[in-house]
């Protein structure tokens, strides 16, 4: 927050409680931040009970396939060989087909600021065809993880949600290109603002705590 904080458009962005996008109001980042921060405080929910050896940035990119199923590569591993948190993995996989982030980072995404106190924007996904691929391939995962040991952790998909929140909060920083307009960037941020009010509202409502 302290270095984008410099940069237009978030030096006005990032200072009000509240933002509105595509004609929700949301409560701003880093008071979603704060809320998550002092709910593991109290909670440790998102503290992971093991730790395993994992990829570490297991986006689509970096996953080539064949032609069979079975002929696979996972390519440019960053994974902590004395153990890491397997939900980084999983938010990692979730941030590319639920927060389309490949449809951000490769700018197909456009976000539009709506007024001049910075406070109002609309984000945009397209094309529908890709919109529609994507969403269906968090369908067929869904239905593919109940194969697996992991979602045997009733709450699983909380974290695997937390971990995609945490991606898309760190990423900004990361795609600044530093010419006023900052558009992947800031999709980014409204994606993590998004985000992180969708799982504050599953937490709360659950009541997995």
């Amino acid at each position: 927050f302290a270095i984008i904080s410099k940069i237009k458009p978030f030096q006005n962005m990032i200072k009000s409680n509240e933002i509105i996008i595509n004609k929700t109001c949301y409560k701003n980042l880093y008071v979603l931040v704060d809320w998550l921060k002092n709910f593991n405080d109290r909670y440790k929910f998102f503290v992971p009970k093991s730790l395993n050896q994992i990829h570490g940035d297991l986006h689509f990119q970096n996953i080539l396939v064949g032609e069979s199923p079975k002929d696979f590569i996972l390519a440019d591993p960053r994974g902590d060989k004395e153990g890491s948190d397997v939900f980084y993995d999983m938010g990692k996989l979730w941030h590319s087909f639920n927060g389309k982030y490949d449809l951000i980072h490769t700018d197909i995404s456009v976000s539009k600021i709506l007024n001049n106190k910075y406070t109002d924007y609309e984000l945009v996904f397209g094309p529908n065809y890709l919109v529609d691929t994507y969403n269906s391939i968090e369908k067929s995962f869904m239905k593919l993880m109940k194969k697996y040991p992991i979602s045997n952790d009733k709450n699983w998909l909380l974290k695997t949600n937390f971990a995609e929140f945490m991606h898309f909060s760190s990423l900004t920083i990361f795609h600044l290109k530093n010419d006023k307009i900052e558009n992947r960037a800031v999709s980014l941020y409204l994606s993590a603002v998004i985000l992180g009010t969708k799982l504050i509202d599953q937490l709360k409502n659950n009541e997995v705590y």
